[in-house]
């Protein structure tokens, strides 16, 4: 699945984006508003990579991430959105980014998309 918005191309991730999944997840400034906390090493990383893309499979599915990449292509952070319990209409989200990238729109605004 791949979505489009005015400034962001969402598309759902793949083994060969570890290492920058990887980069990511390890920088301070992401760790301060991730609840997964830092991966030990790259081996973390692909194990919850890979665990994200088997639920990808999944039907009815419970769980989406998406790679982010700005207009360029460029790799510019994450999204997920799992899917509450059956009982409410909650979605819960996490993004996260590249903090160098100068996002113009605020994150709940990339939530448009759907």
């Amino acid at each position: 699945m791949q979505l489009k918005s005015k400034h962001v191309l969402f598309r759902e991730i793949l083994e060969d984006d570890i290492p920058q999944i990887h980069q990511l997840n390890i920088l301070p400034e992401v760790d301060k508003y991730n609840t997964l906390g830092i991966p030990k090493n790259i081996k973390e990383t692909q194990d919850l990579t890979i665990s994200w893309i088997t639920a990808q499979q999944q039907n009815p599915r419970e769980k989406y991430v998406w790679l982010l990449q700005n207009k360029e292509g460029c790799f510019i952070g994450l999204l997920g959105l799992n899917k509450g319990k059956k009982i409410t209409s909650m979605l819960k989200y996490g993004i996260n980014f590249f903090l160098n990238f100068g996002i113009k729109v605020l994150p709940r605004k990339l939530l448009n998309v759907f």
